[in-house]
């Protein structure tokens, strides 16, 4: 969360806004809401990265057998 004025390194700027947010119900809830959507669109992310990598991942297996042959 970082307000677009405030310089992106600013630990007291981000504790401002973490602050406001955290007296805000409803800025807490939109935040909640929000993290709850990003974590089930992530959610078996590994998975689908392993199944992504599996066929050059087996190509790799079958090179480096055919080499240790």
């Amino acid at each position: 969360m970082s307000d677009p004025g405030v310089p992106p390194h600013s630990k007291d700027a981000e504790a401002s806004v973490v602050g406001q947010m955290l007296a805000d119900p409803r800025a807490r809830e939109a935040v909640l809401i929000a993290s709850e959507r990003v974590v089930g669109q992530l959610g078996g992310a590994l998975e689908r990265t392993l199944s992504a990598l599996e066929p050059y991942l087996l190509q790799l297996r079958i090179e480096m057998g055919a080499a240790n042959a």
